[in-house]
């Protein structure tokens, strides 16, 4: 499990990731991530009942995905200033290995914060 500090809990942080333009849809998941002003990476994780009707499975898949970025954590390769959420979007990921949920997610999220790199030279 992440640190407290790199999970993003205040509602605020979350209805302005919500508000962001990068977006990127993979098959398992939907990314989103927006700058903010902390310097560390925070990250939320939701899993929805209409997917995963029990609660083992919906804790199945956050674990999974969690220690992706337990890894990313531990490696120091997590970006900073970025809130991220992962909302799970197919049944699928509960039956799928980490490395291939480790596929799915991460160049989504490479390609996210491409993005969001690149707008920000375009304003210069």
């Amino acid at each position: 499990m992440l640190p407290k500090k790199s999970r993003l809990v205040d509602t605020e942080s979350i209805k302005l990731t919500y508000k962001t333009r990068y977006r990127i849809y993979t098959d398992l998941v939907k990314v989103l991530l927006s700058k903010r002003r902390g310097s560390n990476f925070k990250l939320l994780i939701i899993v929805p009942k209409k997917i995963f009707k029990k609660m083992h499975d919906r804790t199945c898949v956050k674990r999974k995905v969690s220690a992706i970025f337990e890894d990313l954590y531990k490696n120091d390769k997590l970006p900073e200033n970025f809130g991220c959420i992962i909302h799970i979007t197919n049944s699928d990921i509960l039956h799928k290995k980490q490395s291939e949920v480790s596929a799915d997610i991460l160049p989504g999220l490479i390609k996210a914060l491409k993005m969001s790199q690149k707008k920000k030279v375009d304003k210069k």
